[in-house]
């Protein structure tokens, strides 16, 4: 099959590729973070604490993934264009939908990795998904509650029913906003790895089980609401069921469809989970944690470029510059990246 690319020449990203259209959609949201921070500096009773605290985010979100640069390949098999990010700088805030979904990218390809020994050594294992809820608190009192929520997990899985049931977990903690009374619902999302025979007999944890140990664990019988249930694909393939799970769980800890619908809510939130970790692992599953602050978010392999599938790197790298509406191509951004070049043309 030839590997001679069928260029797309539109000047727009989104044009030129279709799969990268999302990157306009991420930077919309970014830009409305952007203004709820600039509004809350400017407007709230609180202005001088929230720029000690977050003076700098208004610039380093506007300066996130301004310019994207493409590595410009191509598919052997269809000869069809692939851009492939090869370099941009992200602001690295926790809110970003645009660092956050690279964060959750970056979390698939951890499950991509781990999933072939994970599930050789751990063969006759499933997955199951577990809610496990607290009641609704005020905005002010958040981080406490988080706070207990985490000590009541390690309680819980530190008990003997844990430790002989569970063989390693994933644990994301979601928060959204009540329209009505505007509280707070913190809740954990957790992805447990378990054997099969878990499903057998006495082994097997039912619902009523799991509300019963939570509510021991947050000393609270006022607690009435726990969800459990098993994560299986149509072809149970153990390693689709992971991947099915682990997305499930991912989703949660990186969404923010409803917590900046009200600005003052909003940096209300951000001031009750600065720098508290929303994600947590243990046991077999415990080499899967993805780190905002360190990780490399350029370089994730998504199953359309993945190196295996795409025409050399030749070191050019394409620019498309946000104009506030849209990524556009910005030719004079352009560049060749001289190190990629250089291996190219060893022999």
């Amino acid at each position: 099959m030839s590997e001679i690319i069928a260029q797309k020449v539109g000047a727009l990203l989104a044009d030129r590729s279709k799969e990268d259209r999302r990157w306009d959609d991420r930077k919309k949201e970014n830009q409305e973070l952007e203004r709820l921070f600039i509004e809350a500096m400017q407007d709230s009773d609180r202005a001088d604490l929230i720029k000690a605290k977050f003076g700098n985010y208004p610039k380093r979100l506007f300066d996130c993934a301004e310019n994207l640069w493409f590595a410009d390949r191509a598919d052997k098999e269809t000869g069809e264009e692939v851009l492939k990010l090869a370099k941009a700088e992200f602001c690295r805030i926790r809110h970003c939908p645009i660092c956050q979904s690279r964060l959750s990218m970056k979390w698939v390809a951890r499950f991509h990795q781990i999933m072939p020994s994970l599930l050789d050594k751990y063969k006759n294992t499933q997955f199951i998904l577990l809610t496990l809820t607290v009641p609704n608190c005020e905005i002010t009192e958040l981080r406490s509650k988080i706070q207990e929520m985490n000590k009541a997990w390690h309680r819980m899985k530190n008990r003997a029913f844990f430790n002989k049931k569970i063989l390693g977990f994933i644990r994301a903690t979601e928060v959204t906003r009540n329209p009505i009374d505007e509280t707070a619902h913190p809740h954990f999302h957790c992805l447990l790895h378990v054997r099969n025979s878990y499903f057998n007999g006495r082994n097997f944890i039912t619902r009523d089980q799991w509300l019963r140990y939570w509510q021991e664990a947050m000393r609270d019988f006022s607690i009435t609401q726990v969800d459990v249930r098993s994560v299986r694909n149509k072809k149970k393939n153990s390693a689709d069921s992971l991947l099915k799970g682990a997305l499930e769980v991912v989703k949660y800890a990186t969404k923010h469809d409803n917590i900046t619908a009200h600005t003052e809510w909003f940096i209300e939130y951000a001031l009750q989970v600065e720098r508290m970790r929303f994600m947590a692992t243990g046991g077999t599953l415990k080499d899967l944690i993805a780190d905002l602050e360190k990780d490399d978010l350029v370089h994730v392999d998504e199953e359309r470029t993945k190196e295996a599938r795409l025409t050399e790197d030749s070191g050019a790298r394409l620019c498309f510059q946000w104009d506030r509406a849209n990524y556009k191509r910005y030719q004079k951004g352009d560049f060749v990246d001289l190190d990629v070049r250089e291996k190219k043309d060893k022999p």
